[in-house]
């Protein structure tokens, strides 16, 4: 294992055993880049997305915009970070950074909230598997015994055997990049819920436009549910790291993360929440269901719907990718040799574990993922990137270094108001990026984390 740093030693920029890929090795970037953020974004959508019109609703469509922004900023930020200080320093995940800044107690913590907040998550995404499951089966006006037999606790059986057959399987695979494909399709199927959501709201007459309950700003006693809802729909840190093991190593690899992370955040979920949010919103108003899902009928949409359930399978095991990783140094280490006993061993201790859960925890899916968000989400998404930043980032000033090279090295010899411009420029610079930006990410997520606490003792 790792020794921490001792005081006065230098963190290597980059380890020996992680140095940059050479020419013609690894995947090619565009490749690496498309799998990737195809992956990221199977991710970051996922079962987030359908509570997202009711979120929207209760805050008004302007707050709403400037709460997805924001906080689609500042986990961006935070991804961005943890990069950046893995690639500083040759670590590959949470759990051997958390160990070089801190120590190895530290490590210990950083493990228990990973666990808890990606099997938390495989839980919420389990259950609300089932939730769309129900809808499906209902919407479908099936004979009474069979609907009765199929929708019994939250579709149960079909659960159990959706997990078997598709969860399952899919989560066998060895490389998150390997789930390409199911992140194109998990595309089609976000682009298909937002035009269906168009077109019903273009075929009424957009008609909470029309009776006024589409407020610019709205502030209902649903907001903090909101908020929180808010702040678990973008989180992407755990999956960064292992997918980084995936790509070429270096500062390759970190540029490709990095672009694979902004793709996923701002090209594809905020633009899919905003949309998606606004033509809900402006065609059911206050009739906006928890579960976007909830309000569309016909038979037509038991298709969709089970299309819908389907996409949730699928992004099942990028999570749980993840977690298997962080299982995987738990029993064998850091950098273990893969074993596939091993592989199947925690593969099906973390799917059986979550679908027991889904199985018989009676709240629903909104309450697990607002008990998740409150706590684990919290600490690993804005806090430890953070705390890793200012060990890594500002206290080795490698960043600083460069800043300063950069502004002052062209004037070195020059005196008057132009220099001292520059230094105040430099020194305004270096404090907005290590103080007033980790700052603000750690602000942000204690405010949607305390909500989304809020939000579940509110509810229990």
């Amino acid at each position: 294992m790792a020794a921490t740093p001792s005081e006065g030693e230098t963190t290597p920029l980059i380890d020996g055993d992680w140095k940059d890929t050479p020419e013609g090795e690894g995947p090619s970037s565009s490749k690496a880049l498309r799998s990737s953020a195809f992956a990221l974004c199977l991710a970051v959508a996922g079962s987030s997305v359908l509570p997202i019109p009711h979120a929207v609703y209760n805050t008004g469509i302007v707050l709403g915009f400037v709460s997805i922004l924001v906080i689609a900023l500042v986990n961006d930020y935070t991804g961005s970070i943890i990069l950046d200080c893995a690639c500083q320093t040759g670590r590959k995940s949470y759990e051997e950074l958390a160990e070089l800044a801190y120590g190895y107690r530290f490590r210990v913590f950083t493990q228990c909230c990973l666990i808890t907040l990606l099997f938390g998550n495989l839980c919420g995404s389990l259950a609300a598997m089932g939730e769309a499951a129900c809808v499906a089966v209902k919407t479908a006006h099936l004979p009474h015994n069979w609907e009765d037999m199929l929708t019994k606790d939250n579709a149960r059986i079909l659960l159990t055997i959706l997990t078997l057959t598709v969860v399952f399987p899919l989560s066998m695979l060895t490389k998150m990049r390997h789930l390409e494909v199911f992140g194109e399709g998990g595309f089609f199927v976000v682009l298909m819920l937002i035009v269906i959501t168009f077109v019903s709201a273009l075929d009424a007459g957009f008609p909470a436009i029309r009776d006024g309950e589409l407020g610019l700003f709205t502030f209902t006693h649903y907001a903090p549910e909101a908020f929180g809802v808010f702040g678990f729909a973008f989180y992407l840190q755990p999956l960064l790291l292992p997918l980084y093991q995936e790509l070429p190593r270096g500062k390759k690899g970190k540029v490709i993360a990095k672009q694979a992370l902004h793709l996923a955040t701002f090209a594809f979920a905020v633009v899919v929440y905003v949309l998606i949010g606004v033509f809900a919103v402006a065609r059911f108003g206050k009739d906006t269901k928890g579960n976007i899902l909830e309000n569309f009928k016909g038979r037509s949409m038991a298709v969709v719907d089970a299309i819908v359930t389907l996409y949730l399978a699928f992004s099942y095991p990028t999570i749980q990718f993840s977690l298997r990783c962080s299982l995987d140094k738990l029993v064998a280490g850091d950098n273990p040799s893969f074993s596939w006993v091993r592989h199947t061993t925690e593969t099906a201790a973390v799917v059986g574990g979550t679908l027991i859960v889904a199985l018989f925890f009676r709240k629903g899916s909104n309450i697990i993922f607002a008990l998740t968000g409150s706590t684990a989400v919290c600490v690993v998404c804005y806090i430890l990137p953070v705390l890793f930043h200012f060990r890594f980032k500002a206290e080795g000033s490698a960043s600083r270094e460069h800043v300063r090279r950069n502004l002052e090295e062209p004037f070195a010899g020059e005196e008057g108001i132009l220099s001292k411009t520059l230094s105040g420029w430099r020194a305004q610079y270096v404090r907005f990026e290590h103080v007033v930006t980790p700052a603000v990410a750690v602000f942000v997520g204690i405010v949607a984390s305390a909500l989304s606490l809020y939000t579940s003792l509110s509810e229990m």
